[in-house]
């Protein structure tokens, strides 16, 4: 396994490092930390001045970052590069051979450009790696609202009938160094769905058990859900004690049809748990629901 986790970062981002360390200290792995100046979705002037300015407090930000990853015993360098902030990051990603990416987030509304093609989407969109996207408190998200420091030992995984939601558990199992959680399925049917929905949702339950247990992830509940998808798998966990989420995406066509059309994005926008993203490289080429009959084999509650 690679031995290097990117933390791009944007200005300072206080307590950041705290709420992530355990997973961080776990790793074993060098924290690479960067900060992009895109200077022309900023749009700023091409003055010497403004990029003297600019890279003086962008330097600032990382040496403090690395300062806070060092204190916690764990090797980490920084840099400040320039250029279009998605596709810089991808590059460095791939030349660093990172074993994940942690991308912070201002919560809710820091959120609304995703589906306009933010730099997490495209991040996200373009990255074999895994991403981990971490809530930040700043004057939308109440402090109070965030744990002093995330766990990671109970992850939600959602599914939606396809090969492509199960490519995670794989990802996961392969993480186990950074995450070694407790997991639990849960399978999101849409409102008026007939029975025949129903059960292959139940059936498909099954079928994503199996997977988690060949990968040493044995699912310590399983539950099938009837409603808005995003909304059904952010309540779940905050009724259940979950304190993040395993999902997928389809890669540079868009997002899986993780239950229906941007469910990703609308958790990923909605959440303050931290949402581990996986890209889809494999499973169903045309993102197809697998075929599991329409017995229902589990119990979903």
């Amino acid at each position: 396994m690679n031995s290097r986790i990117l933390l791009p970062i944007e200005g300072v981002q206080p307590t950041l490092v705290h709420r992530i360390a355990l997973p961080l200290q776990k790793s074993g792995a060098e924290i690479v930390v960067v900060q992009v100046l895109d200077r022309k979705a900023r749009g700023l002037l091409s003055s010497l001045a403004d990029t003297s300015g600019l890279q003086g407090k962008a330097r600032d930000s990382v040496d403090s970052v690395v300062d806070e990853v060092k204190a916690l015993g764990i090797p980490a360098r920084g840099d400040v590069v320039e250029g279009p902030a998605a596709t810089t990051i991808v590059e460095i990603m791939e030349r660093e051979e990172a074993l994940l990416v942690v991308m912070a987030t201002h919560g809710r509304v820091g959120w609304s450009r995703l589906a306009k093609g933010s730099v997490t989407e495209h991040v996200m969109r373009h990255t074999t790696a895994p991403i981990l996207v971490v809530p930040l408190v700043d004057r939308r998200v109440d402090e109070e609202a965030l744990p002093a420091q995330w766990t990671f030992s109970r992850a939600l995984i959602p599914t939606d009938g396809s090969a492509e939601s199960l490519e995670v558990v794989n990802r996961l199992a392969n993480l186990r160094r950074l995450f070694d959680p407790q997991v639990s399925l849960l399978h999101v049917v849409a409102s008026g769905a007939d029975e025949r929905v129903v059960g292959a949702g139940r059936a498909f339950l099954q079928v994503a058990r199996e997977a988690c247990c060949a990968e040493g992830l044995s699912p310590s509940a399983s539950a099938l859900r009837v409603g808005d998808p995003a909304e059904q798998i952010l309540d779940y966990c905050e009724s259940h004690g979950h304190d993040f989420i395993a999902m997928t995406t389809h890669g540079a066509t868009g997002f899986t049809r993780l239950v229906l059309g941007s469910v990703t994005e609308s958790v990923v926008r909605d959440s303050l748990l931290p949402v581990l993203v996986v890209r889809s490289v494999g499973g169903a080429a045309d993102g197809s629901i697998v075929d599991v009959g329409s017995e229902p084999v589990v119990d979903a509650s």
